[in-house]
This record gives C-alpha cells, sequence and structure tokens, in this order.
C-alpha cells in the first residue's frame, strides 16, 4: 500500500471521528437534554395531576357532609350570635339559677367590650427587624461611649393582634346571689355546660354570711360574679344603637325577677 493511500484512511479516520464528535454535540446531546428535561417535567407535572387529584377527592369528600357542616355552623351561630339579645341572655342565666334553687338578688348589664381590649389579652410582640446588609452589628468603641453618655429611651415593643378579634364583643353581666356551696357550683357549671350560647363566669366574689342573719333555704354563701357573653359582631364599631340604652334598673319586686325592665 502506498504512503500517499495509507494517509488518506488515517486523514479519513480522524475527519469521521471530528464529525461524530460534533455531531454527538451539535446534534445528539441537545436532543438527550431536552428529552431529559421533557421527562423531568412529566414526572413534575404528574405528581402535581395526583395532588389535585387528592385535593378534588378531598373537597367532594367535604362536599358531601355540607349539610352536617351547615348544622355545626348553625349551633356555632346560636351559642355565638350575631347580635346581644341581652333580655334572652338575662332569661337564661335566671332559668339557669332557677335550676340549682337560686334566687338572684340583683342583675345589671354593663358596657360591652372588645376582646381585643380586655386587661390581659394576649398579643405577641412583632418580630424585630434585621439589620440591612453592610451595617455593622456590632457598635464600635466610639459609638458605645456615645451610647453610653445619652439616656436611651426604650419603647414598648409593637403587637400583632390577630384578625377578626375586634369583632368578638363581651357583654358583662354582673349577677349577686345568696346560695350554697353545691348550689353555686352548680349555677356556675350550668353556666358552661348547660346554656344555648357561650358564656364565661369570672371575677367571683364570694363572702360568708353571718349565722345571726342567714335566711332558711338560702345558704351561707354571697356571691357576686361577673358572666360574659360572647357576641360576634360589630355592633360596638356601628355603635347605631346602644343595645343597652333602653334597659333601666326598678325595684326586683316589681314585675321584673331580674331587677331590669325595658323603658317603653
Amino acid at each position: 500500500m502506498p504512503k500517499t493511500q495509507g494517509a488518506w484512511i488515517g486523514l479519513a479516520a480522524i475527519v469521521c471521528l471530528v464529525l461524530a464528535v460534533l455531531g454527538w454535540f451539535l446534534l445528539i446531546s441537545p436532543r438527550v437534554d431536552e428529552e431529559a428535561s421533557i421527562r423531568e417535567q412529566e414526572t413534575t407535572l404528574i405528581g402535581e395531576n395526583d395532588a389535585l387529584q387528592q385535593r378534588v377527592a378531598a373537597l367532594k369528600a367535604d362536599f358531601d357532609q355540607i349539610d352536617s357542616y351547615r348544622s355545626e355552623l348553625a349551633a356555632t351561630q346560636v351559642k355565638l350570635p350575631t347580635q346581644p339579645e341581652i333580655e334572652d341572655m338575662f332569661d337564661e342565666i335566671d332559668l339557669i339559677a332557677s335550676n340549682n334553687g337560686i334566687v338572684i338578688d340583683e342583675m345589671t348589664a354593663d358596657a360591652a367590650t372588645s376582646l381585643a381590649e380586655m386587661p390581659g389579652f394576649a398579643t405577641t410582640p412583632a418580630p424585630a427587624a434585621a439589620p440591612a446588609e453592610g451595617d455593622s452589628a456590632e457598635p464600635t468603641d466610639a459609638e458605645t461611649t456615645e451610647a453610653a453618655a445619652e439616656p436611651v429611651e426604650t419603647a414598648a415593643p409593637p403587637v400583632w393582634t390577630p384578625d377578626g378579634v375586634d369583632s368578638l364583643v363581651l357583654f358583662p353581666v354582673h349577677v349577686s346571689f345568696t346560695a350554697g356551696i353545691d348550689q353555686t357550683r352548680g349555677f356556675l357549671n350550668g353556666l358552661q355546660t348547660g346554656s344555648s350560647r357561650y358564656y364565661l363566669a369570672s371575677n367571683p366574689v364570694v363572702t360568708t354570711v353571718d349565722p345571726t342573719q342567714m335566711v332558711e333555704g338560702q345558704g351561707n354563701l354571697e356571691v357576686t360574679v361577673t358572666v360574659y357573653a360572647y357576641v360576634y359582631t360589630d355592633v360596638l364599631a356601628e355603635a347605631a344603637v346602644d343595645p343597652l340604652e333602653g334597659v333601666v334598673p326598678v325595684d326586683p319586686s316589681e314585675r321584673d325577677p331580674f331587677g331590669v325592665v325595658v323603658a317603653p
């Protein structure tokens, strides 16, 4: 074989190799990468589709129970009404007391208060802002000396209040009666578990009756308790009509056993 023919064969082999490499990088490799990307997208879409199917199935199951949810909502609306219904509240508190053998001496309603304004309402301090990028986290010696020389006023941290709390209103009702310990416990338990709406009995004041002044059948404890009735509404913000307007104190012996009457 002539030398020139061998050189041509070697050159042709090199050219074929170069073309194969170029073909791989320019034609085959991009298609392989594209196919891998398509398969990855397909896997992602399949996962998302499965998640959507699970959500649809959960929503369908919830929809099948919509009547039950509506019943629960209706029951909750009875427990947490959107109107104060002062007279009904007085009637129910008196009924619970009567069921436990208690005759209420006095029952008066006070001004409504938003839950957010109640003393001791839990709030969460807002998170502190992080220092800006580039600012030094540690003060220099000069800054430390200057800060020590000047008095620093500590501002109260900002607080976070949950949404909707302003619409949760409490109507305090002050109830006074004379009863025994078992009767008192039954009355307080009835407010928590045997009422048609949510009540919170708070701030009880109990004193012992002088044995020489005890009335037979009334018990030996004089009790004053504040009963809070919850209302979920914006009555405080609207304030078009005061729900306690028209309620005036009267002699408990006159017509109304609760000590109040609605003025005409």
